[in-house]
């Protein structure tokens, strides 16, 4: 019932339901942040690392491509501009989760950890090496510079996706204004009225064309 009611918010305001999907998309990599752990082997940490960026992301693309696809065309839009403004949508709910990614820090600090050890979150996650071979000083300052690395990228990366997406929306929003296209309200609302009369009887449907008719007279042709 939650997925039909989200598909339906889409469809209607793709840019609403981008903005929710994405809260969404906030909640579930704070609950996958807090199990994660550091396989702290440096074949495990890129794979563990690379599997925890793209799933997700090819995941949340595929979610908002079937809640978008097939969906109402605009009458100012041609198919295929119906069909790349879907697509932009797929891809920015990828690049939002990419963003959630590189903002975490962690997972690219556990990726760049290149030594064995035990992971640990004292004052911040990271991989303790094991015995003298590595200095645990030089591990946790390099961890330190691969969170800061890692949070930098994210907010580029989310500066760039306000960019792009208010870019978009007022681009839109001057050509509807300007091809006098009617608001997703109205238009679902006219749905709804033909629906209901080709709902009613043959009868009602008389009646109603007759009252209508009368009340367009003009009173001084009575």
């Amino acid at each position: 019932m939650s997925f039909y009611f989200f598909r339906r918010i889409v469809r209607k305001s793709p840019l609403e339901g981008f903005i929710m999907f994405s809260f969404i998309l906030t909640a579930i990599e704070k609950l996958l942040d807090r199990d994660f752990v550091c396989p702290c082997e440096p074949s495990r940490n890129i794979w563990s690392c690379v599997c925890y960026a793209l799933v997700p992301a090819a995941a949340s693309s595929a979610f908002t491509f079937y809640a978008l696809w097939p969906g109402p065309r605009r009458q100012n839009r041609t198919e295929s501009v119906e069909k790349l403004t879907r697509i932009i949508y797929c891809v920015g709910s990828a690049f939002v989760w990419l963003v959630l990614f590189f903002l975490d820090g962690r997972y690219i600090a556990c990726a760049s950890s290149q030594w064995e050890g035990i992971y640990s979150e004292d004052l911040v996650p990271w991989c303790k090496p094991l015995g003298n071979a590595t200095s645990p000083e030089w591990c946790q300052k390099r961890t330190r510079k691969m969170f800061f690395i890692s949070e930098m990228v994210g907010f580029a990366l989310l500066l760039l996706v306000v960019c792009l997406l208010g870019f978009y929306s007022l681009k839109n929003w001057d050509r509807d204004m300007t091809d006098g296209t009617p608001h997703p309200d109205q238009i679902e609302m006219q749905d709804l009225m033909q629906y209901h009369l080709r709902s009613l009887p043959v009868s009602q449907l008389l009646t109603l064309d007759h009252a209508s008719s009368t009340d367009h007279n003009d009173p001084k042709d009575q």
